[in-house]
């Protein structure tokens, strides 16, 4: 049986069909802010805005880009193959792509692309590996990686049998693992608007201190 996501740190703002109806289906950069805002004083350790926020959306831009700039604990996420840049002005060390892998047999997500090395060499992480480093503390876990100085726990390679076929398994350059799947529906939630628009409780506060939080769309 899958594990339960409650027995991680991993906590969800997600963004459902109530706050789409309230809010619009584009939610407002200032109200992404105040999410952000919120969570901080709860005392998290790292949140991963898992929403591509490139462009300016309605007003609040100014605020949520000021955060990207210069909240040590935000990551803003991107996409190179469709043009997706973060946030403005996040620094390189807080930007994640968002990149996964759908299996072309069934359009199923088995595998997590943990590491890029580019073109030129410099380290790109995917957003739980960015996640991971803020909240440990461990800024040069990415780094590690591409000296191979840390156990890929299950990486592929070259005898990872039907997988080898399949174009960047085994490539030097992209370090890709099994992902390992918790029961659905079992990490701690909570939707915008709730975090919005009412103070959070004691076991609330609780659960959210010193966690990963990801907030985007469910």
């Amino acid at each position: 049986p899958a594990p339960s996501g409650a027995s991680t740190p991993v906590r969800i703002i997600g963004i459902d069909e109530h706050d789409l109806n309230r809010y619009g289906p584009l939610i407002a950069d200032g109200l992404l802010a105040k999410a952000v805002e919120r969570l901080d004083r709860a005392g998290v350790r790292a949140i991963g805005l898992d929403m591509f926020c490139g462009q300016p959306v309605g007003s609040g831009w100014l605020r949520l880009r000021h955060l990207a700039v210069t909240n040590p604990r935000l990551v803003s996420v991107y996409f190179e193959l469709d043009g997706k840049r973060a946030i403005p002005g996040t620094p390189p060390q807080r930007q994640a792509y968002a990149d996964i892998y759908t299996d072309p047999s069934d359009g199923l997500v088995r595998r997590d692309l943990l590491h890029v090395v580019g073109p030129q060499h410099e380290a790109k992480a995917s957003l739980p590996m960015r996640l991971l480093e803020i909240a440990t503390g461990r800024r040069d876990l990415v780094q590690r990686l591409a000296r191979n100085q840390i156990p890929a726990g299950g990486g592929l390679d070259a005898g990872s049998g039907g997988y080898l076929p399949e174009a960047g398994v085994a490539a030097p350059r992209y370090l890709q693992r099994m992902l390992p799947f918790h029961r659905p529906g079992s990490f701690p939630t909570w939707s915008l608007d709730s975090l919005l628009r009412h103070p959070l409780t004691p076991h609330q506060r609780q659960q959210l201190r010193d966690s990963i939080v990801l907030i985007g769309v469910v």
